[in-house]
């Protein structure tokens, strides 16, 4: 079966994976960067959109997204990715609010808090080097369970949420990258081989 040089190249160029030159991978990555009017709402004031893009850059040199809709779902996941990154930050920043509360507190308060009452007056009545032991072993046993934000669940089920959305943005993707994949291959080809020398010559002047 023979065809053209030209309809080759259209059926070779439709079955594109995507861009694999560095130029096409960051032309793709700028372009899921654009897609939302509200992108540079995306992003908190201390947070560098460099690092977003690159990590954009780094999912499409793996994912090679070829068309729009699959430019969406690369977003999307580099979107979750970020959104856990930030989850990560806050839970630590929690930790150290908490152990900031703790170490600024006063004396008094500390041992209320994590002795009651009583034994904040049974501390009191000690010597002062009884006092220091007792503060020291107090302090490395406090700070150690301080090492959990006070609701864990509420870190989890997010992190969760976003690995979720991450998972099912990548399905979605190679959904869509298949189902170009099969279209393209589902297209009729010319069947007519060239019977004689003047079709031959046809087959050669359409190129």
């Amino acid at each position: 079966m023979a065809i053209s040089r030209s309809e080759a190249s259209r059926i070779n160029g439709s079955k594109s994976t995507g861009p694999v030159t560095p130029e096409g991978l960051a032309a793709s990555s700028q372009n899921a960067l654009k897609l939302g009017i509200f992108s540079k709402r995306r992003f908190l004031p201390e947070e560098n959109p460099a690092d977003f893009h690159a990590l954009i850059e780094s999912l499409v040199a793996v994912y090679n997204p070829a068309t729009l809709i699959e430019i969406i779902y690369v977003d999307r996941m580099g979107m979750a990715r970020w959104k856990l990154a930030r989850l990560e930050r806050a839970e630590v920043a929690v930790i150290e609010l908490q152990r900031n509360f703790f170490d600024f507190a006063s004396e008094e308060d500390k041992w209320q808090r994590f002795g009651g009452r009583m034994l904040s007056h049974r501390i009191a009545a000690l010597d002062e080097e009884t006092r220091q032991k007792y503060m020291a072993e107090r302090d490395a046993v406090v700070t150690a369970a301080l090492g959990f934000p006070e609701d864990p669940e509420k870190f989890s089920r997010q992190a969760a949420a976003l690995h979720r959305e991450f998972d099912l943005a990548a399905r979605q993707l190679r959904e869509e990258q298949s189902r170009r994949v099969d279209l393209v291959e589902m297209r009729p080809l010319k069947s007519r081989e060239p019977t004689d020398r003047s079709d031959a010559i046809e087959a050669e002047a359409e190129d």
